[in-house]
This record gives C-alpha cells, structure tokens and sequence, in this order.
C-alpha cells in the first residue's frame, strides 16, 4: 500500500480512510497490532470486516488518501 500511494504522489501519512476485507475474521487481532505499527498517532477511519476472498487472498485493503 506504501508503494502505491507514494507512486501517485501521496503517502501513508495521508491515508484518510481504509477498508479493510479479511478472508478470516479471526485475523481481526493480528490485523490491529500491524494497523498500530504503520499508524501509531491519529490513525485513519477504517472499516473491517471478513467475506470470502478470492485467489487465496488473507487481506485486501482499499485506501482513501489526500494527494499530496
């Protein structure tokens, strides 16, 4: 997700809003520990939730950033 914000000009610390789609809602835990890591202040709104994914996919991630 880093490299592609920074590709169109923008950055993590821009991030304004994330979906976040898990294939096991499980996961939800060990998902907040890494959100924390890359988001330690003032963390964007975000959405979790779980469905079935495709291609052996864990996690997807959608992004809403400013430009930067």
């Amino acid at each position: 997700v880093r490299h592609m914000l920074e590709s169109a000009g923008s950055s993590l610390d821009r991030v304004v809003r994330a979906h976040v789609v898990l294939a096991d809602i499980a996961d939800a835990d060990e998902i907040e520990l890494v959100w924390r890591e890359f988001f330690p202040v003032d963390p964007p709104a975000r959405t979790v939730w779980s469905m079935q994914l495709r291609f052996g996919n864990g996690c997807e991630i959608e992004c809403v950033a400013l430009a930067g």
